[in-house]
């Protein structure tokens, strides 16, 4: 059986991490035209990615491996332990 994870998706609108580090984060955008520039009256489009960023708890930023500031981080988690291999 496996064993739930216990990690949830923290909102940074509700907490930045603690600590410096690699984070997973979820980040997008929202437009109002579609991939053709055409103008959507009824429905924002969002787009969504998840990736790993570093965080900066002195500047209060995620940013890449390139050190570029990564905008609109919707959400973090810590990363999770690395795979150890099957245990029975």
């Amino acid at each position: 059986m496996m064993a739930k994870l216990k990690q949830r998706w923290i909102p940074c609108s509700e907490k930045l991490p603690e600590d410096d580090g690699w984070y997973l984060t979820s980040f997008g955008n929202e437009w109002t035209t579609d991939h053709f520039g055409k103008i959507n009256k009824e429905k924002k489009i969002y787009s969504s990615m998840v990736r790993i960023h570093k965080y900066d708890k002195k500047s209060k930023n995620f940013y890449t491996g390139y050190g570029l500031i990564v905008g609109m981080v919707a959400a973090w988690m810590p990363l999770p332990e690395p795979y150890g291999g099957e245990k029975e």
